[in-house]
C-alpha cells in the first residue's frame, strides 16, 4: 500500500486533486497566511477528502501504468486491490495511516473519516515555508530636560555702559 500511496502524493504534487476509483477523491487546499500576536503563519497547503469523488477520471491509473510499465487495464485491477485492502483494514473506532497523506477510520456508523497530516511536507506549496516570530516592541518614553535660556540685555544698553566705563576711566 505505501507504493500506492506514493503515487497519490506524486500527483498531489503536481494537480490539484485525485480521484481514488471507490474510494474518494484527495484535494489540495489552500490556507491564507495568518497574523497572530506573537508569530505570522505563511500561507499553507493542507490535504482533503471527499467521499463523493468516487468515479475514476483516469489519471491515477495512467500514473501507475506509466511507473510500472504494465497495462491501463493491469493498473486499474491493481486500484482496485489497493481499495478493497484499504476497506478491509478499517475497523470502527480505529485509525490507518495512509502514507503521509493521512488516516483514515470509520465511525460508528461505518462512514468513513479521513484525518489529514498538520503539514502536507511532499507538496512543492509547503516547501521551507515556517514561522516568522514577532518580538515585542517596546517603546521608550524620553523625557526632555527643559532648555534653559539666558537672554543678555540688548546692544544699546552695552554702548551706553562702555562709554560711562571709558568716562570714569580718563577722569
Amino acid at each position: 500500500m505505501e507504493k500506492f500511496c506514493e503515487h497519490i502524493e506524486k500527483l498531489l504534487a503536481q494537480h490539484d486533486y485525485v480521484v481514488v476509483p471507490n474510494l474518494g477523491g484527495f484535494v489540495v487546499q489552500m490556507q491564507s497566511a495568518e497574523i497572530l500576536t506573537d508569530r505570522i503563519t505563511p500561507p499553507l497547503s493542507t490535504i482533503g477528502f471527499n467521499s463523493l469523488m468516487y468515479h475514476a477520471d483516469g489519471l491515477l491509473a495512467i500514473e501507475i501504468a506509466r511507473s510500472q510499465k504494465i497495462s491501463y487495464r493491469t493498473a486499474m485491477e491493481y486500484i482496485e486491490r489497493e481499495v478493497e485492502s484499504l476497506q478491509s483494514k478499517i475497523q470502527p473506532n480505529g485509525n490507518i495511516q495512509f502514507g503521509n497523506l493521512g488516516a483514515f477510520s470509520r465511525n460508528k456508523h461505518g462512514f468513513l473519516l479521513f484525518s489529514p497530516p498538520a503539514k502536507a511536507g511532499f507538496l512543492p506549496q509547503n516547501f521551507e515555508l515556517n514561522n516568522l516570530y514577532i518580538t515585542q516592541r517596546y517603546n521608550q518614553i524620553k523625557i526632555e530636560k527643559p532648555k534653559i535660556t539666558i537672554t543678555l540685555p540688548s546692544t544699546r544698553i552695552f554702548k551706553y555702559a562702555s562709554a560711562a566705563i571709558l568716562i570714569v576711566g580718563l577722569l
